[in-house]
């Protein structure tokens, strides 16, 4: 059977799914003739309906023609395990029946009745198990439900990343947490955004943060490095601050409504994924831009970073001096 779906949002993507699933699981256990109950994290048998008709043959239930009041199942049982796989909600139960019955007519149920543990191999009642397939919807469900498992994943080694880098160059633990603040305030305003227009994390979103924090962290990077040269010249954090935002800041600035411009015009395209992408980046960008040109300053300012601090006097002509003779000894 083949659907088509009006979109391949995340939202109707997982909706597809989760609707067939729920379709093959209920009509799984109609065959089977039960009903359950989810109690405590355990699953239970809630009722057993007359049909089908069960027989016991040799050591398999299997369903037969003639009309019989036996069954394999009792109404309280407890579900334990159902082939290899354990069960230990609701959702494992329909997982366990699904993949337990995927390749095989006869399976093991191990259940607890009336206080003892019970196996009995059960012949499936069906002749053809439902099986989600591929297509673009199962790729794209199958890869949305790895990302969003990885999403903080993915985050995290974005900015750790980027953290590490910056560990090396200026060498110093805390310079990666002043230059990331303006990064984490886009990320925020971007999740924001996609949470208010109903955009999911997907294929297409999730490389959306680790392309803005290579964007974003070229910014700091400009004001931070002019930042330490003039310092070691003037030997003075405020007017250092002040110089650097008012030369490099010149550049970032061009270079950042350039990019965000460029980029802000994919908007009126067409194709969905370059309007979003295009949009997201560009405010990306401009929240990024923004920061580095406020935030980023003002903690400097503010807190007085030692790997900005003791660069102060580098060139004054004592201190050149001083490294000298320490070098010569």
């Amino acid at each position: 059977m083949t659907f088509f779906c009006k979109d391949h949002k995340g939202e109707n993507v997982r909706r597809v799914v989760h609707r067939s699933k729920q379709f093959i699981f209920e009509s799984q256990l109609r065959d089977l003739g039960i009903s359950v109950r989810e109690e405590k994290k355990q699953v239970f048998v809630s009722a057993v309906a007359p049909e089908p008709a069960w027989e016991k043959a040799g050591p398999s239930w299997i369903v037969s023609s003639q009309k019989t009041d036996l069954s394999p199942f009792k109404v309280g049982d407890r579900f334990v395990r159902m082939g290899k796989y354990d069960v230990t909600d609701l959702e494992s139960f329909q997982e366990a029946l699904t993949r337990a019955t995927a390749n095989n007519t006869l399976f093991d149920v191990v259940f607890v009745r009336n206080g003892n543990k019970a196996e009995n191999t059960i012949g499936a009642p069906w002749k053809a198990a439902f099986k989600l397939a591929g297509g673009l919807i199962g790729v794209l469900a199958a890869a949305n439900e790895e990302l969003v498992r990885n999403d903080v994943l993915m985050n995290f080694l974005g900015f750790f990343t980027i953290w590490v880098i910056l560990l090396f160059t200026y060498r110093s633990f805390a310079c990666g947490f002043y230059l990331l603040a303006p990064l984490i305030c886009s990320n925020m305003v971007v999740n924001a955004y996609m949470a208010a227009n109903n955009i999911g994390v997907n294929i297409h979103t999730l490389p959306l943060v680790t392309v803005g924090v290579g964007f974003g962290i070229d910014y700091a990077l400009y004001i931070v490095s002019r930042i330490i040269d003039e310092i070691r010249v003037r030997g003075d954090l405020e007017e250092s601050v002040r110089e650097a935002l008012v030369t490099s800041g010149k550049a970032v600035s061009f270079t950042a409504i350039v990019m965000a411009n460029s980029t802000a015009f994919w908007i009126v395209s067409r194709i969905r994924f370059n309007a979003e992408m295009g949009w997201l980046l560009a405010l990306w960008m401009i929240i990024s831009y923004l920061g580095s040109q406020t935030l980023l300053p003002v903690l400097i300012v503010l807190f007085r970073p030692r790997f900005i601090t003791r660069e102060a006097g580098y060139y004054d002509p004592r201190q050149i001096q001083i490294r000298a003779g320490r070098t010569k000894k």
